[in-house]
């Protein structure tokens, strides 16, 4: 009796470390995604129409270009470092030191044909000045995301959340100072670029110094020649990120190729309108991203110490949440995107809303992807996410394609889009409900189903209704009229005993209960 009380008390401590830590993570999100729409907002208003297309395809080149500079390794922080601590320096170095070599090679082949960089990337030759600044600023990300996976893989949440929080106040100070400088927005992006990477490497090298204790034995192990010998013992270090990473290539050729495709085949300014959209879309990371991030070591424990009922148990709960949440958050854009693409845009973007509103469905459907991907990651070792992320994007290439031929424009490469985010969702979902068996039509999940159709009814007739020519006042309704569709559908799902809301309600008392 004494050691099942025991085991308990360990459960409910992790529970409740588990609800702070994620608590903690997703008030740092809200921090960044509030901090993103204040650059953004700012940048919209500073750039021309060429110097913002720059901007986003600058961001869609980050995006897929640090996965590849770190070979993912960050993941391999996140995982090593959690098994082994002891080697917690090593595994650091090792990462920072790929990340270096690859970059200098990459430095100097793009150094070789800069103009050629340019062209393909904004079809502009004359940009190639960007390029170097573009990677010093790729390879300060790069720090950025191994800094975060060291922390994560010491459980040093609070620090990484600061070091996340951190990235992007650094952003906007820097952005703020330097626009009283320039008057062209094109060069004014070069120097943005420069600095924002010197005080990121500046910040990162503070954490890594505070965070590791490098000895004299730790350094001679570093310059010394037995160093090869160190990383063919830990092989695993780099295949279990390798392994991972066409997931991330393939993710963050998802979310590019709109872009990438907009600048090059119509005009730099529409790669503006596309960046946009997705940008919008990508917001909604935030409700799924903390979750993710905590999750699955939680589903990795289930897997090894609990029953294949339980598990099932669980998986179950993630698709009625999907189900229900996430769906009904893609309906609200739809409803509230007018006000949200003018306050955080400009009037000069109302051209994107019937795309925001056409896309906005997919944005629920991502967070499920993004949960699903971490259930899936934590139950089986076989990389299921690379195959799901390579169809989606060829997918999305083949609608791409059909966009060029039949010229398209604007509306083909948004249901592009659109497209691959459904496909990252429905195979994802399909192989998680075939792996556990889960059966899809239960009576939760239709009445769910019926919901968010009665909610997508009564939003579209609002939208037509409410036609207030203030947009903020407009806004502040819409909000209030959301939040009242939030509160019913939680009423609903709680007299419906839907498992998601018995679990929350159940564990957040935790947050507050002392140890005795």
């Amino acid at each position: 009796m004494k050691n099942e009380n025991m085991n308990n008390k360990g459960i409910n401590t992790r529970n409740k470390s588990f609800l702070t830590d994620l608590f903690l993570t997703y008030s740092s999100q809200f921090i960044v995604l509030v901090l993103h729409i204040v650059i953004i907002k700012l940048l919209a208003i500073y750039l021309t129409g060429d110097g913002f297309g720059a901007y986003m395809v600058i961001k869609r080149v980050v995006g897929i270009a640090f996965p590849i500079l770190t070979v993912n390794l960050s993941i391999s922080l996140s995982r090593f470092i959690s098994i082994n601590e002891t080697r917690q320096n090593k595994y650091l170095i090792l990462s920072l030191l790929t990340l270096t070599v690859i970059t200098i090679i990459v430095f100097i082949v793009s150094s070789i044909f800069n103009e050629i960089i340019a062209e393909s990337i904004f079809n502009k030759k004359e940009l190639e000045y960007l390029i170097s600044p573009l990677l010093l600023f790729i390879y300060a990300n790069s720090v950025q995301v191994v800094t975060v996976g060291y922390l994560r893989g010491k459980h040093e949440f609070r620090k990484m959340n600061i070091v996340i929080v951190l990235f992007w106040i650094i952003q906007l100070i820097i952005l703020v100072t330097l626009i009283q400088f320039f008057t062209d927005s094109l060069y004014f992006l070069k120097y943005y670029l420069i600095v924002n990477a010197i005080f990121i490497l500046i910040m990162c090298g503070y954490f890594i110094i505070k965070n590791t204790n490098f000895n004299k034995e730790t350094i001679k192990r570093i310059i010394g020649l037995n160093i090869i010998e160190n990383i063919k013992s830990d092989i695993e270090f780099y295949k279990y990120g390798l392994y991972r990473l066409p997931n991330g290539f393939f993710l963050a050729g998802i979310f590019s190729l709109p872009v990438f495709y907009s600048s090059n085949r119509i005009s730099l300014k529409t790669a503006g309108y596309i960046g946009a959209i997705v940008t919008i879309i990508k917001m909604f990371q935030i409700v799924g991203n903390p979750i993710n991030r905590l999750f699955l070591p939680k589903i990795s424990h289930l897997k090894t110490y609990s029953s294949n009922k339980t598990i099932n148990k669980h998986c179950k709960t993630v698709i009625e949440f999907i189900f229900t949440f996430p769906i009904l958050l893609g309906l609200l854009l739809y409803y509230l995107s007018p006000e949200l693409i003018k306050i955080w845009f400009g009037s000069d973007f109302t051209i994107i809303i019937n795309y925001v509103n056409i896309l906005s469905p997919f944005a629920g459907l991502l967070i499920g992807f993004i949960l699903i991907r971490s259930v899936l990651n934590g139950l089986y070792t076989y990389p299921y996410v690379n195959h799901i992320t390579f169809f989606s994007f060829l997918f999305e290439l083949i609608l791409v394609i059909i966009t060029e031929i039949f010229q398209l424009g604007i509306i083909g490469v948004s249901i592009s889009f659109g497209g691959a985010i459904f496909i990252l969702w429905f195979i994802s979902t399909w192989i998680l409900l075939k792996k556990q068996k889960i059966p899809v039509a239960t009576k939760n999940n239709i009445i769910s189903v019926i919901w968010l159709f009665i909610v997508f009814l009564i939003l579209s007739v609002l939208k037509n209704i409410i036609t207030i020519n203030n947009i903020y006042i407009s806004a502040i309704l819409k909000v209030i009229i959301a939040l009242a569709i939030l509160l019913s559908s939680f009423l609903i799902y709680k007299i419906y005993n839907y498992q998601w809301i018995n679990e929350m309600l159940k564990r957040l008392p935790f947050l507050n209960v002392p140890d005795k």
